[in-house]
């Protein structure tokens, strides 16, 4: 009689530990070995910007990028924002092109919001993540420097003080 008992229990475990061996080989653990690092190259992506228009970052290369990730509902964002708005001329001016990409909000409600803060950089959204995803982005607000290269020179939550003239000097 012990040993029926014995057979299940271990025809159970077997199986239990046979299929766990099945999901994770098939399943997507990629996004746990996906880190961006500076130096590396920025991963291409393609979103659309408020008006509907498709932007890729490729179709930029050559021209030194910030890619900002926020979303409206962060007061650290709307901090960062601010002060972004308040250098457009100085950014305009050293030809660093922003790129803001808010993270899985509504057209509306982002357009809504950029309304208020009279906002002039282009605004792609990011409506499932996938881009904050491929960038690593754990919490908002995120900063890549990304060079002239394509190459990742900066990643921070936060605008280093002068920030404008240090990335001239690293823009290339």
């Amino acid at each position: 009689m012990i040993r029926p008992a014995k057979s299940w229990l271990t025809l159970i475990l077997f199986l239990f530990f046979f299929l766990t061996i099945q999901v994770c080989i098939a399943w997507p653990f990629d996004f746990l070995f996906n880190t961006i690092s500076v130096g590396d190259l920025a991963p291409d992506f393609t979103l659309e910007d408020l008006s509907g228009q498709e932007v890729t970052l490729s179709a930029l290369k050559g021209t030194p990028i910030i890619l900002f990730f926020w979303t409206s509902w962060c007061p650290h964002c709307r901090h960062q924002l601010s002060l972004l708005a308040k250098d457009y001329l100085k950014i305009k001016k050293s030809k660093i092109e922003i790129l803001t990409i808010n993270i899985k909000e509504s057209k509306y409600k982002v357009s809504a919001f950029l309304k208020r803060y009279n906002s002039k950089f282009k605004t792609l959204l990011d409506r499932t993540g996938r881009v904050a995803n491929l960038y690593d982005v754990e919490g908002v607000p995120t900063f890549y420097f990304i060079s002239k290269s394509g190459k990742i020179i900066y990643i921070s939550n936060l605008l280093p003080t002068n920030y404008i003239e240090k990335f001239v000097e690293a823009k290339e």
